[in-house]
């Protein structure tokens, strides 16, 4: 061996051995990993659906790890379960919406014509109520754009288009990329603060018979609130095929309104049609557990929220004569790396400064309940909370390259996120294009402790696989969201890389234990949406 090989295999020693004297021996075991998510993806808890048997075979198993592993309980919670108060509704059949015209009534059937949304105090059956169409239903001041200025709906059902105004620019609806005012939810709150008594979206343009079997299916599962929070409001998503008949006699019909979608042009105004609701529906109140234990750390009132939700869809719509929904991607693996974290930094508690709380939620998929709930019951003040680390799916496909910190350009954790990729030799990317409208900051539980005012990150791995190509982990990763996300076949025969599972449960281990040590004081941007919140809970010692 000649003196530049010798130099050479110094250096590269030196920096293998400085990588790995940055944090202590943790050690991720795949059969671990695995015997956990064949225990919560198997059809024995049922798709673990919030309120349902399933869930709670989950819970039991998912509570007793935690006393495996040691972690301490809350006084107010010593078995771990949080329980949270649910209100749950199912659409019955015979629930119809009738279309009235001045000669004619249309009825249409649920699940075929209309599903609805939220279906709490939408009993009445009488009442006819008027329509107005009111564009996208938006009322953004921060982009001069108000679809409810020209029009009075006091009393009245709005019929809004899905999605928001096309736009090329960053300043007017962000460009490409949806805001907050494209969620359905959004439309609801702003639909209720002008007065309005329902709402229905419509598509803005013809949408094939897929896709609407598509939203069938999504809409078939029990609707749950909670119950303390129930919507107040009529609100429909109605099958395209009718809305011709919705914009019938009024004074534009429906191709002059998606010419306007196409021109950026929309106009509101009240439409002829009325309708008349007729809900017939079954409920039930129930609980259904957050999972929460800790370890503590050495500094006094710092704390840190490592989350998961545990909880899937159930038992739907068959497909291909399977009705179970087993969510082993979306989230027992998520579930299971929470696990291995908890065990792995049990081992070096002595270490931790802060204190780390780790919280597996309920009724994630039913709209951030479970988080939710948290945040307005937290069992330490949240301006004590210093970081949440959101975990909601982790890599399956290849070992990586690269991660991406989705909400790290919000606050200081993403700068901790490039020192634990430094340290673990990780790169840093941004969210990939042709990703953005999947792994958005606000469709997991980490948007929930983000507008509670903490500081919240979710970390994906990088479109830099180490033994695919690229395009392979793009096409696979496509594939999941069109054909495997939401549905039955999210179960255990997906092929699953162990290795990459145990990379990326490593590497949250990592950048989890840097940030309970950091010198580096958490705090939120000043450019951030989310730092009114933080200093709300701080003025408020909440």
């Amino acid at each position: 061996m000649n003196y530049l090989y010798i130099i050479l295999f110094i250096f590269l020693s030196a920096n293998l051995f400085a990588q790995d004297d940055a944090y202590p021996a943790f050690y991720i075991s795949a059969d671990r990993l695995r015997d956990d998510i064949i225990f919560l993806g198997s059809d024995s808890c049922e798709g673990r659906a919030t309120g349902t048997r399933g869930s709670q075979i989950a819970a039991n198993y998912l509570s007793n790890q935690f006393k495996q592993i040691g972690l301490s309980a809350f006084n107010e919670y010593p078995d771990y379960y949080q329980n949270v108060p649910m209100h749950g509704v199912k659409v019955l059949p015979n629930t119809t919406l009738q279309l009235v015209k001045k000669d004619s009534v249309y009825e249409l059937k649920s699940g075929t014509d209309f599903v609805l949304y939220k279906t709490n105090k939408q009993l009445f059956g009488t009442q006819i109520s008027e329509l107005v169409f009111a564009g996208y239903g938006i009322n953004a001041p921060e982009f001069d754009y108000n679809d409810y200025f020209s029009v009075d709906v006091q009393g009245k059902v709005v019929v809004v288009f899905s999605g928001e105004p096309y736009s090329e620019s960053k300043d007017f609806f962000n460009s490409e990329y949806p805001t907050i005012h494209s969620y359905s939810e959004s439309k609801f709150r702003t639909a209720i603060a002008h007065g309005a008594s329902g709402i229905i979206i419509i598509d803005n343009q013809s949408y094939q018979i897929q896709a609407w079997n598509s939203i069938r299916k999504d809409f078939y599962f029990e609707d749950v609130t909670l119950a303390y929070n129930p919507m107040s409001v009529l609100s429909v998503r109605l099958n395209e095929k009718w809305n011709k008949i919705l914009f019938q006699d009024a004074s534009f019909n429906i191709q002059d309104v998606y010419n306007w979608h196409f021109s950026n042009t929309i106009k509101s105004f009240k439409l002829k049609t009325k309708i008349q609701f007729t809900g017939k529906v079954r409920k039930r109140d129930f609980l259904s557990p957050n999972i929460i234990g800790y370890l503590p750390g050495s500094e006094p009132d710092k704390y840190m929220i490592i989350s998961a939700h545990y909880d899937h869809l159930g038992i739907g719509m068959p497909v291909k004569g399977d009705s179970i929904y087993n969510g082993v991607l979306d989230n027992a693996m998520g579930s299971a790396a929470l696990l291995e974290i908890a065990r792995n930094l049990k081992t070096v508690q002595s270490k931790l400064k802060s204190t780390v709380i780790f919280l597996l939620t309920t009724g994630e998929e039913k709209g951030l309940l479970g988080s939710t709930y948290y945040t307005d019951h937290p069992v330490v003040p949240l301006y004590k909370t210093v970081a949440n680390v959101n975990i909601d799916g982790i890599a399956f496909l290849d070992n990586f390259k690269s991660v991406v910190g989705i909400g790290s350009y919000y606050s200081s954790l993403g700068e901790v996120l490039y020192k634990t990729c430094k340290k673990t030799g990780i790169k840093v990317t941004d969210i990939p294009d042709y990703f953005n409208s999947w792994e958005s900051f606000n469709r997991s539980d980490q948007i929930s402790f983000a507008k509670a005012g903490i500081p919240s990150i979710l970390i994906m791995e990088g479109i830099e696989p180490v033994n695919m190509s690229k395009q392979e982990v793009i096409e696979k990763f496509v594939h999941y969201i069109q054909d495997v996300y939401h549905s039955p076949f999210d179960d255990l025969s997906i092929s699953l890389n162990y290795g990459a599972m145990q990379q990326h449960t490593k590497f949250l281990t990592k950048y989890i234990y840097d940030i309970a040590n950091s010198n580096i004081k958490i705090k939120w941007y000043k450019d951030s949406p989310y730092r009114i919140n933080r200093l709300r809970s701080i003025s408020e010692k909440r």
